[in-house]
């Protein structure tokens, strides 16, 4: 995945807007289905989460989702990892994921995954 400007311009315009308190309206999506995906984004929504917790969608999915996710409109692709594991959320980010949540995180184990998740600031 080659992230562009306009990839970055979207992540940017969301971060503002949650920084100013927005109340977000998303689209939880149990399935697999590339068709639902391309709705949910198209409809409008602010975020499409991709539930691989409760929901049926695998890390085999997550690539066609995603790209069916941004390829139909601004929304913010978010994911529910199933654990908190390291592999799993990586795997997520390496795939365009711009949101992941972590179910089940207990206060000082999620500070170090917030940590990993973070990427440098540019050097000027």
């Amino acid at each position: 995945m080659w992230f562009d400007a306009g990839m970055t311009q979207s992540i940017d315009d969301h971060r503002a807007r949650l920084a100013a308190g927005e109340v977000y309206n998303g689209l939880w999506m149990m399935t697999a289905s590339q068709e639902l995906a391309k709705i949910g984004a198209a409809a409008g929504f602010d975020y499409v989460c991709l539930d691989m917790q409760h929901g049926f969608v695998r890390a085999e999915d997550i690539l066609r989702l995603t790209d069916a996710i941004r390829a139909s409109g601004p929304a913010l692709v978010t994911a529910r990892v199933a654990a908190n594991r390291f592999t799993e959320i990586g795997m997520l980010a390496d795939a365009g994921v711009e949101a992941v949540i972590v179910p089940l995180v207990h206060r000082r184990r999620g500070r170090s995954r917030r940590r990993g998740t973070r990427l440098p600031e540019p050097r000027r």
